[in-house]
């Protein structure tokens, strides 16, 4: 109504036209849509502020002229302007030049005070605070509180470049992850030139850290002369309010994302130590890595959930459909369960049906339900029943659709590591991570505990308390990758097959130029790489293999990634699959497939051991694992295109090859964004690249550079007076002019020398190189090997019973002939002198504790991998490998004795008599070695006393068995209810020499 109101008192022909009826059959004159548009958004600027009601009647009016066909899609709309509520949290134009003020004022109170003399520590901190603030990207509490804490500890040096460990887990303080800072060049001139002294006493506390700087920036304040101080008018505030200030000034001039990082808001963890030691060139050792006892594990007060929290919120990243599939439907038979008796009554009803399928992993998250029903916990046994459905569907919504039927029993403490490190950096909410690294964490003890899978370091993986998650934060140089590369090429055809040697190449070159998981790179399909010429690589999910989360799926055009060699490689490689598959010489669309295999696709066990051993005997770090190079594709991604090609780089001084690729990054640039202008992108492209749902998730887990970038595009934009500088340096003027003509890099060579002196000297470590004729027999041997496997293979059929009616299944997911299995398998029933039939363990708590017919099966625990028993455990292997070869007698004794004589508890071959252990010890004496020796224990009653212990014990078993007078016999209390008889047992058992204790392979 009010438009028609208008267009009777508008005086355009437009308006005349439609007010006396618009005749579509009579011939009009010239009708200007677009005139009459504007002479209505004119006329009604005055009640903008109505502005639902003015867009109803402009929206009337457009439909009005497309029904007369008066306006065509080419016909141009003016924009209806409309006054909006002003942004929440934005800067009104007021208060943003009152803030830029402050910080140049600020500044100019850090000049005054340098100017200062004589000053106090407590000043001198307060500059250095200021300072670190204003021109070092040290805009949180506890940035600079660790600051003033670390800094009497002395730098870090990394290739003449000054870094500072800003870390305060030593004093109870995890909620910030530790970083490695780069400070700018005052600062850096403050802490080498004034040398702070150590804290009288520190704090763990956010709110005490606080009031500590506060305290020192406000004695700067103090100081100034009185006629500065009224000058400037800074007012008495919350440092933190300042700090807000300086982070507005930062924003103006560097990336939103680098201020967040900068105020804390963002996490990114530095470096680890051996990562930088490569950098650096000598040993840096980081105070985090001899922090906590390796074997912390949470308490259930860090799961802090209610009876009405379920898996949907604790996982709204993952909402695939193939896991709602996997787990829901055992979520639905168990949400009515009110109380633990029920919850367990209903999950032991789930394991016991016939009619469900259930994957490996769903059996294993049920069995820790029943176990949680009915025991508790370790530290907290009245789980409540809500609490426990939230845990089992926590984990169990996330490992089936990754799982699918592979056994996580069967994965070694690296897979299960990668495994847990991935699942984790699917969630982007901090404190969701949190629960759910804790609800980790009693899952992988259970398994640990009850199916004796590998173990691994819980507070490397999962954290301490309420921090941050830790990552193994590693990554490989370009110059190291390509000597890996070359090394790699280089390896003997007697230890590594051509073909072979190709695929295991090209996964190592996928997964450094593209970011590759170790799934995504290892089952890669023939047509997952689209294109003859110009090649694109296509990351999908397939029925052999999922991916984590519908993010994971993104494409890359291969030349822009890889170099001209490695696409050689790649095409050459495709078109010889490619021509095997159309002409029927293979059935398999796997990219990397052994012809003369029956497996469809390359086993991993064939490949990542080869890349794992060079990766870590080139860069002498013997943490590098292949996930490391999803870690350094993200890290060194995001410096070349943050970085301009006239960042100095220069940390990286004696990687020339890293320099020129980080900086070579116009053609990249180009293909991701089509222009060389600046751009916001760069943090999304990248995040798009790895396949995460957020950039935060990029940035935490992956990329590990971004304090010394932060450094790099501060120091840009933001740098210090030279007055500033002679100021704090108290070198004349002429002195610090010559520091700073070459540039920065020299001025910090010169401030090193002056002032730094070096009380120790540091390990050196060169420079990766490729190694020539690598042996792959140097990092594992083939018999370690298979020893592992069957290890592995013969634990599962003991502890399943189900498995034993299924070795098609244990072969498949093992990648172990079934023939094999089946010979260990009778091997395995024979030493027990166990019928195969009705062997049933199916109520199985532990292995150890099992009995069979009445009598306990001496069946130990799995061994864990312990470092220093590394060498006696491979020459013990290579002992019994040689005895079944040229003694298989012998061995036949050693195992009959094993039968017979193990004692469960201990593991000790415990004998009666003489006759007994005669032929037994001389057995064992065949295994000793420089690295493998024998421990000979008199076990003992309780009555006998220590003289008839010395004088007529260790006597009989010495002279009946002819053992050495320097072969000492330690003595024991016999575990048993049984009389020991008058001269007591005979323990034996095969002992590190090196640690005098019992070697754990040897069980």
């Amino acid at each position: 109504m009010r438009l028609m109101v208008w267009l009777s008192s508008d005086e355009s022909r437009e308006s005349k036209l439609i007010k006396n009826g618009y005749l579509k059959f009579k011939r009009q004159p010239k009708f200007n849509s677009s005139n009459l548009l504007i002479r209505f958004i004119n006329a009604h600027e005055a009640l903008i502020d109505d502005k639902v009601e003015v867009s109803k009647m402009l929206r009337g009016l457009v439909i009005y002229l497309k029904n007369i066909k008066e306006l065509t899609p080419e016909t141009p709309l003016p924009a209806l302007v409309q006054k909006l509520d002003r942004e929440p949290g934005r800067l009104a134009p007021k208060v943003f030049n009152h803030y830029i003020s402050t910080y140049s004022q600020l500044e100019a109170a850090l000049t005054e005070s340098l100017k200062s003399r004589n000053c106090s520590a407590d000043i001198i901190k307060g500059q250095i605070v200021l300072s670190a603030a204003l021109y070092g990207g040290l805009i949180s509490i506890e940035g600079l509180y660790a600051l003033i804490f670390n800094a009497p500890k002395g730098p870090i040096s990394i290739r003449n470049q000054s870094a500072w460990s800003l870390d305060l887990t030593l004093h109870g303080y995890y909620y910030a992850e530790p970083r490695v800072w780069y400070p700018d060049l005052l600062t850096e001139t403050l802490l080498l030139n004034k040398k702070l002294e150590t804290l009288e006493k520190s704090t763990g506390n956010k709110k005490d850290m606080a009031k500590k700087i506060s305290s020192f920036v406000q004695a700067l304040l103090s100081n100034l002369p009185k006629d500065v101080r009224q000058s400037l008018s800074l007012k008495r505030q919350k440092f933190e309010k300042y700090l807000d200030i300086m982070a507005v000034g930062y924003d103006i001039y560097i990336p939103p994302f680098i201020t967040r990082y900068a105020q804390g808001g963002l996490i990114s963890h530095s470096l680890k130590s051996s990562a930088l030691s490569r950098i650096a060139g000598h040993q840096i050792k980081l105070d985090l890595e001899s922090t906590f006892d390796s074997n912390w594990s949470p308490t259930d007060q860090d799961l802090k959930y209610t009876t009405k929290e379920t898996s949907s919120n604790i996982c709204p990243e993952i909402n695939e459909e193939s896991q709602a599939q996997n787990w829901s439907w055992i979520k639905g038979k168990i949400i009515h369960d009110n109380s633990t008796d029920q919850l367990a009554e209903s999950l032991e009803s789930l394991m016991n049906s016939r009619d469900s399928k259930m994957s490996h992993i769903q059996k294993l998250v049920i069995m820790w339900g029943i176990t949680l029903s009915k025991n508790g916990s370790s530290s907290f046994v009245n789980l409540r029943p809500g609490r426990i459905k939230t845990m089992i569907s926590s984990i169990g919504s996330r490992l089936c659709p990754l799982m699918q039927e592979r056994d996580i029993t069967l994965y070694n403490a690296e897979e299960l590591e990668g495994l847990y490190e991935d699942l984790l950096g699917t969630v982007s909410s901090q404190s969701l991570k949190r629960k759910l690294a804790n609800i980790l964490a009693r899952f992988q003890s259970y398994l640990e505990r009850e199916h004796y899978v590998d173990e691994i370091d819980s507070r490397e993986v999962f954290g301490v308390q309420n921090s941050p998650i830790p990552v193994d934060a590693n990554i490989i140089l370009i110059d190291e990758y390509h000597h890996i590369l070359t090394t790699l090429e280089d390896i003997s055809e007697l230890e590594l097959a051509p073909d072979l040697n190709i695929i295991v190449r090209l996964i190592f070159i996928l997964g450094y130029r593209c970011g590759l998981r170790r799934s995504e790179g290892l089952k890669l399909r023939l047509d997952d790489i689209q294109g003859d010429d110009d090649l694109y690589l296509l990351i999908r999910p397939h029925k052999d293999r999922t991916l984590k989360t519908n993010n994971a799926k993104r494409i890359f055009k291969l030349d822009q990634f890889l170099s001209e060699n490695e696409l050689v490689l790649l095409k050459s490689w495709l078109q010889k699959r490619r021509d095997a598959y159309d002409n029927k010489e293979s059935n398999s669309a796997f990219l990397f497939h052994l012809t003369d295999s029956n497996a469809p696709c390359i086993d991993g066990d064939s490949v990542f051991p080869v890349i794992h051993s060079v990766m870590r005997a080139v860069c002498d770090d013997n943490s590098l694992r292949y996930h490391h190079l999803r870690h350094s594709f993200a890290t060194l991604f995001l410096l070349k295109l943050m970085l301009n090609d006239k960042s100095s780089l220069c940390i990286f001084e004696a990687y020339p090859q890293t320099q020129e690729w980080i900086r070579n990054s116009e053609g990249l640039k180009k293909h991701l964004f089509g222009t060389l202008t600046p751009t916001k992108k760069s943090l999304y492209a990248l995040s798009m690249l790895m396949g995460h749902a957020s950039p935060e998730t990029t940035l935490e887990h992956y990329s590990h550079l971004l304090d010394y970038m932060a450094r790099e595009l501060i120091e840009e934009r933001l740098k210090p007076t030279t007055e500033q500088l002679v100021l704090a340096s108290d070198q004349p003027k002429s002195t610090v002019y010559r520091w700073l003509k070459s540039g920065k890099t020299k001025y910090r060579e010169m401030l090193r020398k002056k002032f730094l002196t070096s009380s120790q000297k540091a390990i050196s470590i060169p420079p990766a190189k490729a190694i020539k004729n690598f042996s792959l027999s140097q990092a594992k041997s083939n018999l370690e090997k298979e020893f592992d496997q069957c290890r592995k293979v013969l634990f599962k059929l003991i502890q399943s019973p189900n498995t034993l009616d299924n070795l098609t299944q244990l072969s498949n997911s093992t990648g172990v002939a079934e023939s094999e299995i089946k010979t260990w398998q009778n091997n395995l029933f024979s030493l027990l002198g166990a019928d195969l039939h009705n062997f049933g363990m199916s109520g199985a708590k532990k292995i150890n504790l099992e009995s069979y017919n009445g009598e306990t099966l001496p069946l130990p625990a799995q061994p864990r991998k312990i470092v220093q028993d590394r060498s006696a455990y491979l020459s013990l292997l290579t002992s019994l490998d040689e005895m079944s070869k040229q003694q298989p007698e012998k061995l036949q004794i050693l195992l009959n004795g094993f039968q017979q004589y193990t004692q469960k508890r201990n593991y000790l071959m415990r004998f009666t008599s003489i006759e007994d252990a005669k032929p037994m010890i001389e057995v064992l004496s065949l295994l000793k070695t420089d690295n493998v020796a024998l421990k000979f224990t008199l076990l003992h009653g309780k009555g006998q006393s220590h003289s008839n212990i010395m004088r007529k014990c260790i006597p009989h078993w010495r002279m009946g068995l002819g053992i050495s007078k320097k072969k000492s016999i330690a003595t024991a209390i016999a575990n048993s209810n049984l009389k020991v008889g008058e001269f007591g047992w005979l323990g034996v058992n095969l002992i590190n020499p090196q640690t005098g204790k019992a070697i754990e392979g040897a069980r």
